[in-house]
């Protein structure tokens, strides 16, 4: 292992405008999304430009990712980030991986993010597809996953909105940019997400999330 201590002096090249979100927040917002899209030398810019006291939430916004776009591209993710961070940094890598655990209930996280009147349609129309899906959702997903740790709820929405931004999901998409907004992010932190798409993606993607962002604009059903 080398004795090379990171330092993050230079500013990530890809933050170019002011932000009500800090560098290391948007950083993670980067982190996902290069997670979905499967840009794995992006993702080792994102960890070389990530403050070492943000690395531990990093690994669990990246972990958080598989719901959005499976185990495999997390897998190759953490694997990327593991083999990079141990070459650069004298942190171990296990030590990054512990310290969030579950502090609620699915029902509470999913009534947080949806609504109190929302939450039980979404719940319906998962047991409509499949009673499983429902369960695994709830108990899993939100009960499991989105449940770790305190006061994160908001950088887990916009990670997800990166991460789902490339994915032509318009239902989802909708769904976790209302929710960010529920939990505490800005208009304009969203929209920035959504920007992002050009680079982590590609032109066409960022148009197909562009449009799903003004028109969930122009709707104004919001909040």
């Amino acid at each position: 292992m080398s004795n090379r201590v990171y330092t993050t002096a230079k500013k990530h090249p890809w933050i170019t405008q002011q932000s009500s979100l800090s560098d290391d927040e948007m950083i993670l917002t980067f982190l996902a999304g290069n997670t979905a899209a499967g840009n794995l030398n992006n993702l080792t810019i994102d960890w070389e430009h990530l403050s070492p006291s943000y690395q531990k939430l990093g690994i669990e916004l990246v972990l958080q990712t598989h719901l959005n776009i499976g185990t495999p591209r997390v897998i190759n993710a953490l694997s990327t980030l593991r083999a990079y961070h141990e070459k650069n940094s004298e942190t171990k890598w296990q030590d990054l991986c512990e310290g969030y655990s579950e502090t609620n209930t699915g029902s509470n996280v999913m009534t947080t993010i949806y609504g109190e009147n929302v939450y039980p349609k979404v719940v319906d129309k998962l047991k409509g597809l499949h009673p499983k899906l429902a369960q695994w959702t709830l108990d899993y997903a939100y009960g499991t996953v989105y449940n770790r740790g305190e006061n994160i709820l908001k950088l887990r929405e916009l990670c997800t909105v990166s991460a789902l931004a490339g994915l032509n999901v318009t239902p989802q998409l909708v769904s976790h940019i209302r929710g960010a907004l529920r939990v505490g992010a800005s208009r304009e932190q969203v929209k920035q997400v959504i920007d992002n798409t050009t680079i982590i993606w590609d032109g066409e993607k960022y148009e197909q999330a562009l449009a799903v962002w003004y028109t969930f604009e122009r709707s104004r059903s919001g909040l």
